[in-house]
């Protein structure tokens, strides 16, 4: 199976994890960066997955896993060393619907979690469909390398605010794609490190040259 890359916002959305060992910890700390309302059931969890629900971050039921958990949740993922607890996860999730994955078991899942890259707004997956995902892994670093430099999130949010301003100023469809292209052909696509202050003042010589 080919997956299909589905961006979504999760705010609100009941993100359920079962399970609070080391793969379930994972999980969690990416979830953690798009605001969902995050759920963790399991017995005992670790370490950073205690500092996430200390911070307000997420909510523990320290118990076992029970179908009823599942009631209301957009999606689960089964982070147990027990198979047989991760078979029934599985199940009553398809029963209902619900988004599911089984952590190591491609075949028990109906999406699979990405190897993701994160700069503000800017949200790179990489997935192999469970096929490989040590090499998700590494494209993940290698894509990280190159847009480390260069795109950092006040570089994001400069970007979104100058696309913004084209948008609304600038009339002709032809010109506004030039004027984005130019942006970052000029700015971020550089080989050397971006300075904050010569980047605003670059944004906007390129922007008032096309007024």
């Amino acid at each position: 199976m080919t997956a299909f890359p589905f961006f979504i916002d999760l705010k609100g959305k009941k993100c359920i994890v079962v399970g609070g060992g080391k793969v379930a910890s994972r999980k969690v700390e990416i979830l953690s960066r798009f605001n969902g309302d995050i759920v963790i059931i399991s017995p005992e969890i670790s370490h950073k997955i205690k500092l996430l629900k200390d911070s307000g971050r997420l909510v523990h039921i320290s118990r076992c896993y029970e179908s009823s958990d599942i009631s209301g949740a957009f999606m689960i993922i089964a982070a147990t060393s027990d198979t047989l607890v991760n078979e029934n996860i599985y199940k009553d999730a398809v029963n209902l619907g619900i988004f599911v994955n089984v952590a190591d078991d491609p075949k028990k899942c109906t999406f699979f979690f990405p190897s993701i890259v994160k700069r503000n707004d800017l949200v790179i997956g990489i997935s192999t469909s469970g096929s490989y995902p040590a090499l998700s892994k590494q494209i993940r670093k290698k894509i990280d390398s190159i847009i480390n430099n260069n795109i950092n999130e006040d570089i994001m949010s400069i970007l979104k605010e100058s696309r913004e301003k084209v948008i609304n100023e600038i009339e002709d469809d032809h010109v506004k794609a030039e004027i984005l292209d130019k942006v970052l052909e000029e700015t971020v696509f550089t080989d050397s490190q971006i300075d904050i202050e010569h980047f605003k003042i670059r944004m906007n010589d390129i922007l008032q040259k096309y007024k």
